[in-house]
């Protein structure tokens, strides 16, 4: 019964005291991460002399090798790393594919690798052998993601920069099934023009990852929706425009386009940690699906770059992320906001980034710096530190992320387009627009507020500028308009009698050969200005 409890309360998200007691120690063990330059490795070319930025690295999901990292660099070669504390070593490196390598993923079970490259096509290696095994070809541009299906191991799933989800299977040489445009903007894809290749670069596919056997989930590098494929349903019959089981929208305030460039699931698959644009991490329960986040996690920088990862501690009780600010951030999954820890030591922006999968006190960072550094807990630290964990200050880092809305260019449309007094509504909706004033004469606004005796709030006089014909000519005058009074009604004139005389001056003279416009005068008021054909 007490593992029941355990789990039921793992699944809904609620920890008892005990776990938030190892929650303290595990945090006392990664204060003391650190590394040295012994634990760094330089990503090598294929041509000598030279180095390239690695673009991807994950640990091994073996046990017996769990200590192994894949690391894929941006020359699209592949370079296995022993991270042991005792032997930290180069195992082995080859050449992948003709392109950059942008994603990996480890066979759950097997001893193989898939790589995702910008060649547009997906390669399967036998990692003991470095021999590839088979060749996946059909996406139209850049392969940006791989994942492996944890329960069906021989299913896996890729998205590209044109925007299509294909699942594979690796008894098969061609693919299972296809998603297309499944992160497509339909509003940015009218405004922004297609590539050479056709391309249009708001449909690109940032990550997948499955959530059980039949629901997978990507997200975009624009739309800034998060979406949950229903594998079951044969999306080929709606064409380019799918449409998901379940979706997450945008979870910011920011008005404007923003997009994921990573996302993690935690080991028990209730929440998923989404890496956004906006300089914010959010949290999403895959469970019931609600459309808020339930968190929110920031202090590090992403500014615009798409390459910035994520990783989940192997109990999923921590949360580690790359910044721009060339440091690596660590956050604990129950207390959003500002991050716990900081890894410092990189000289670039820190880029991809993976946590052991057996061992808590093992880290893999990335950076531009065409370095990948191993942190761990144990072993003696160099003096001085050249890589160090220090905790994080919210006054010293990074303010939060605020926004400010877009307000000001609704809010004018909205004034524009409302009538503002009887006289307006008498115009015909044709020539309605000659009444709109200029801004150049009256600054942003069109109207403002006065304050009267009876404390209502009136509408200053306004110039309503009005289009005469004059001899052929057309010139323009300008018709002053009182304010009407806050008693009288903005509604449109009834039927009653009182109305019928204003409502005559849009009658044509029939007595006449053409038409011609009549203007009447009130006593206290000028009513409108009409047009001399």
């Amino acid at each position: 019964m007490a593992l029941i409890e355990m789990l039921r309360e793992k699944e809904y998200g609620r920890f008892n005291g005990e776990s938030r007691r190892d929650c303290r120690w595990k945090c006392s063990l990664l204060e003391n991460l650190h590394s040295n330059n012994n634990l760094e490795f330089e990503i090598q070319a294929q041509t000598e002399g030279s180095s390239v930025p690695p673009m991807a690295c994950e640990y091994s999901p073996y046990l017996s090798q769990s200590d192994l990292v894949a690391v894929a660099d941006e020359d699209g070669g592949v370079n296995i790393y022993d991270s042991d504390a005792g032997g930290m070593r180069h195992v082995e490196s080859w050449s992948a594919h003709e392109n950059a390598v942008f994603d990996l993923a480890w066979h759950p079970e097997r001893r193989e690798m898939l790589t995702a490259s910008g060649d547009l096509s997906l390669r399967l290696w036998d990692v003991s052998t470095s021999r590839c095994v088979r060749q996946y070809c059909g996406h139209e541009a850049s392969v940006k993601c791989v994942s492996y299906n944890p329960l069906s191991t021989d299913l896996f799933a890729s998205g590209s920069r044109d925007g299509d989800i294909m699942l594979w299977d690796t008894r098969l040489p061609g693919r299972v099934a296809v998603i297309s445009k499944s992160h497509q903007n339909r509003a940015a894809s009218k405004k922004r023009p297609k590539t050479i290749k056709g391309v249009v670069p708001s449909m690109s596919i940032t990550d997948c990852i499955f959530r059980n056997d039949y629901h997978l989930i990507t997200c975009g590098a624009t739309n800034g929706t998060i979406k949950v494929w229903d594998l079951r349903k044969n999306y080929s019959l709606f064409g380019d425009d799918p449409k998901p089981a379940q979706h997450f929208p945008y979870a910011g305030q920011s008005t404007a386009t923003h997009g994921y460039t990573c996302m993690a699931l935690d080991p028990y698959g209730t929440y998923l940690y989404a890496n956004c644009t906006d300089r914010c991490i959010y949290r999403f329960n895959v469970l019931t699906y609600p459309s808020d986040a339930t968190c929110t996690y920031y202090g590090h920088r992403v500014d615009g770059s798409f390459y910035i990862k994520l990783a989940l501690s192997p109990d999923g009780e921590f949360l580690l992320g790359g910044s721009t600010d060339k440091c690596a951030y660590v956050w604990k999954v129950r207390d959003p906001g500002y991050p716990t820890f900081r890894l410092e030591g990189h000289g670039t922006e820190v880029t991809s980034l993976s946590w052991n999968k057996f061992d808590l006190t093992k880290v893999a960072t990335c950076g531009d710096d065409n370095k990948v550094v191993f942190w761990q807990c144990g072993g003696r630290r160099a003096l001085p530190p050249p890589y160090v964990c220090s905790p994080f200050v919210s006054s010293e880092g990074i303010p939060k992320p605020q926004w400010t809305p877009k307000q000001e260019k609704r809010e004018t449309k909205r004034v524009v387009g409302t009538p503002r007094s009887v006289a307006d509504w008498l115009t015909p909706p044709s020539k309605r627009l000659l009444l709109a004033t200029p801004k150049s004469h009256h600054g942003k606004g069109i109207l403002s507020p006065r304050k009267v005796d009876n404390g209502c709030n009136l509408p200053q006089r306004r110039l309503l500028p009005t289009l005469d014909f004059v001899d052929g000519e057309n010139s323009v005058s300008v018709l002053e308009t009182p304010p009407r009074n806050c008693a009288t009604s903005a509604g449109l004139p009834s039927t009653k009698k009182k109305h019928k005389a204003k409502m005559r001056l849009f009658r044509r003279n029939s007595s006449r050969g053409k038409s011609q416009a009549r203007r009447k005068l009130d006593e206290l008021q000028t009513i409108t200005s009409f047009f001399k054909s």
